[in-house]
């Protein structure tokens, strides 16, 4: 067997062997944790799933006036709306990926 022949039979066993996943913390590895996605990806992937079809009554992204109430008490408010649910909506959309810390980057897309 020639030594480019091992070569490529050690690489393709490694290949086979790889892990079937891994852990990173701290969103800067390529698992694009929350910290890694900006305001308006949450907003499409998570917050958008009911907050653009308006699902169970929840004010739809752009309705200013369905907003405007709600933004009277504040964005501080908002934000801790968010991060504990309310009505249907479960805490942070239901997406345990979203670090409270991101949720005012979120908020200010609608």
């Amino acid at each position: 067997m020639r030594s480019t022949d091992l070569d490529i039979s050690r690489l393709s066993v490694a290949e086979r062997i790889q892990p079937v996943g891994r852990v990173e913390f701290g969103g800067g590895g390529s698992a694009g944790g929350a910290a890694a996605r900006s305001g308006e990806e949450i907003v499409k992937s998570t917050c958008g799933n009911c907050h653009i079809p308006g699902v169970a009554n929840a004010p739809k992204i752009g309705d200013k006036a369905a907003w405007a109430a709600r933004a009277k008490v504040g964005l501080k408010e908002m934000i801790a709306v968010a991060a504990k649910g309310k009505g249907a909506m479960p805490p942070r959309a239901g997406s345990s990926r979203i670090m409270a810390i991101r949720i005012p980057d979120a908020g200010v897309i609608g």
